[in-house]
């Protein structure tokens, strides 16, 4: 076996026990071994700086209304509304809804591992519009769902984060945080 799912119980557990981090949490929200997510903000992708590196645009948000209209064939990124924090013997992986396979919509995501969010970042996935048309996004709607694997019973080696890495973390969360702001001057 390489870890156990964390199933429902446990799930709430950890997060009572301030173990797992998610905030905000609703228990009732619990499935057998997932948490759904909620999207905050959405980000045209594709506008880039003059050394190339791609810059995302705010272009809605759950106070702007409740849903968002992708154009056909579009691609963007959401933010979720969720803060998860997880400890050094976790990992977590996405699932899409069911929902979005039917509406065509297509989610890319990873996975998920300490030390992420712990500086207070958020999850982001890509959402792909398959269709001719236009298709939504409904911010009452999960945009995915979270489970988790405790590697506990297993020896792990630890995975540092190159130099490389972190700092291509360090931009990656510097860009976000001009993204998601409205100021008129960015450097």
């Amino acid at each position: 076996m390489f870890g156990n799912i964390v199933n429902n119980k446990r799930l709430r557990e950890l997060v009572e026990e301030g173990e797992i981090q998610i905030q905000p949490f609703d228990s009732n929200l619990l499935d057998t071994i997932h948490y759904p997510l909620y999207p905050e903000n959405v980000f045209e992708v594709g506008a880039r700086d003059r050394s190339g590196r791609c810059i995302p645009k705010l272009i809605h948000n759950v106070q702007m209304g409740k849903i968002f209209k992708v154009p056909a064939n579009a691609y963007v990124t959401v933010e979720v509304r969720e803060l998860v924090v997880i400890p050094k013997r976790f990992v977590a992986q996405f699932a899409i809804p069911f929902y979005m396979i039917e509406n065509g919509l297509n989610l890319s995501a990873g996975r998920m591992e300490s030390p992420f969010g712990q500086d207070n970042q958020r999850l982001v996935f890509g959402v792909k519009n398959f269709l001719d048309k236009e298709n939504f996004i409904e911010f009452d709607k999960p945009i995915a769902y979270i489970y988790f694997i405790d590697l506990t019973a297993l020896e792990c080696l630890d995975v540092p984060l190159t130099e490389e890495e972190r700092r291509k973390f360090n931009t990656w969360k510097k860009r976000y945080g001009i993204a998601s702001d409205d100021g008129p001057f960015y450097e």
